[in-house]
This record gives C-alpha cells, structure tokens and sequence, in this order.
C-alpha cells in the first residue's frame, strides 16, 4: 500500500530585520499537509537545523488529518538572535504515523525554508519608510492613512487602516520604486492591530484575515492572519496585537522598476447581529534594502 502525502508552507523564506527582535525570538508560519492516503494519519515536525527549534506544538506532533483530506497548521519556531547577517537553510522534516502514539511511522517528507536575518537598516542601499514626517512618504493609500495613534517609534507616525460596522474590509499601500541592482534585495516591515467586538452574543467574531505582498501583481507573500494565527476576538472582547515582522526577498526584481502593493483584510462573523466590530491595523517602519555581502 502506497502512504503519501504533500506538505507546503505559506512561505519558503524568512526576513527578519534584527533591530526590534528579542534574544531569543519566536516566528510563527503556515504549513499545509494534505493527506492522500486512505487512512487517518498523524503527523509531526522537527528541525533539521540546529538552531532552530520547533516550540509549537509540543513535541512537534501535529495530530490526526483524515483520509483524502488537509488541514493547515500553525508552526511555531525558535532562534537565538544572530550577531551577525545570515542567510541559513531550515531543514524541516515531516513524519507520518498511523497511530495517535506516534510510534509506526509510515512516511515521512521534507522542506526546506530559507532564513535571510540582518541589521537590514545598515546594509549599502536602504530606504526607510517610517512615516514619522505624517506623510505617506511617496506610498499611494486606499483604506489607509497617517496617523500618530500607533508608532514603532516612541512620539511616531505609522499607515493605519481603520473600520467599523462593515461585514469585511480591505486596505492597500502601494509604492512604485525602482530596486537596487545588489544581489540581495528584500522588503521588511511590522505591523500591530486592534480588534474589538460590539455585540454580545457568543457567535460574534471579528477577523484580521491576511497580510498580503504583490510585485507587479504577482503574490510574492500571503500571511494568513485570522483564528489559526490569534488574530481575531469573540463577542464584545478587544485584543491589540504587539508589532510582528513580515518580510519578503525581492532578489528576482534587483535593478527593476516596480509597484510594490501590501494589502491587509478582514472580516466580521455576526450570526445575523448587526456588522459593529472594529479593525485596527498599523503599518510602520518598512524597509527595502540592498546588499551585495551575503
């Protein structure tokens, strides 16, 4: 009998400015399994590199997916700051089981992610976006606009989408650059929110669905925010999410002119109540940098 399976994770390559990271640092992403087998299967992660280590979920072990079926999980991992620019592979392997114990493995598979961690603001060519001058600094907004309520830097500015009372919502920032010809070239920003409900009853939820990154129209990340990440509140509860990094490697597009677009999205779940939640979402400290040294 054939066991087979297909694992994919929302992002083959990590990028990470060094300047607000903690000592050690966690950083959360997407992985999908697909079982394609014809029986129940478990599932469990590990790191193949030494200096990565999975935090979450315990032990690496995923649980069950069904036969003919996926699901999408949230893997946690762990590093200790680097002192210096990397650029390192993150071996991950993937181990199927046909026990709930973990103890007959009957498959297993690998991917690969690729870590690109800096003092990314001191490389050769860098443009700094924080917006503290209260303008948008050359970036075109739909849904966003300055605002000092929220700021990386203490007294600051940031691009703040903002909505109430609306079944779903989607804001854009758009840049139209042209990139410098280094080797490496990668974009890296954070971003916080705030969500509040506004009615009582259990089935209400507000979402933070995703985070997403085009280049010239082509997805180069997708973030996929909403429950399985924590970004999200039930009934008339208010959660304000900490600054957390995205990053993308922009290499492919060195020397090219181009529109950079980051879209952020949400949506409200009533169980028939009226669309009274509230989405906060703010956009700061964006960086697109270059270097040759890596």
């Amino acid at each position: 009998m054939s066991i087979t399976f297909n694992a994919n994770a929302n992002e083959d390559k990590i990028v990470l400015d060094t300047t607000y990271l903690p000592d050690p640092f966690t950083y959360k992403f997407m992985l999908n399994i697909q079982n394609q087998s014809q029986q129940t299967l478990y599932f469990k992660i590990s790191s193949g590199n030494s200096n990565w280590s999975v935090t979450s979920p315990s032990g690496g072990k995923l649980g069950s997916i069904d036969s003919a079926s996926s699901k999408t999980f949230v893997i946690q991992m762990q590093r200790s700051k680097p002192t210096s620019d990397i650029v390192e592979t993150v071996p991950l392997t993937i181990e199927a089981y046909n026990d709930s114990e973990y103890t007959n493995k009957v498959d297993q598979g690998s991917i690969n992610l690729i870590a690109i961690i800096g003092d990314i603001r001191n490389w050769e060519n860098v443009t700094i976006y924080n917006f503290d001058d209260g303008t948008s600094q050359g970036w075109t907004l739909s849904g966003f606009s300055i605002s000092d309520d929220a700021s990386v830097e203490a007294g600051g500015y940031s691009s703040r989408a903002y909505y109430a009372g609306r079944s779903s919502f989607t804001a854009t920032m758009s840049l139209t650059t042209t990139l410098s010809s280094n080797s490496t070239v990668v974009l890296s920003g954070l971003f916080g929110a705030k969500l509040k409900g506004g009615y009582n009853a259990s089935s209400f939820k507000v979402y933070l669905d995703y985070l997403l990154i085009k280049v010239n129209d082509n997805v180069v990340c997708k973030v996929n925010l909403g429950s399985s990440m924590g970004y999200y509140v039930t009934a008339a509860n208010t959660k304000t999410m900490d600054w957390a990094y995205f990053g993308v490697d922009l290499s492919q597009y060195s020397g090219q002119n181009v529109t950079i677009d980051i879209t952020v999205g949400g949506h409200v779940y009533t169980g028939g109540a009226n669309y009274n939640g509230y989405i906060w979402v703010w956009i700061d400290d964006i960086i697109i940098a270059g270097t040759d040294s890596l």
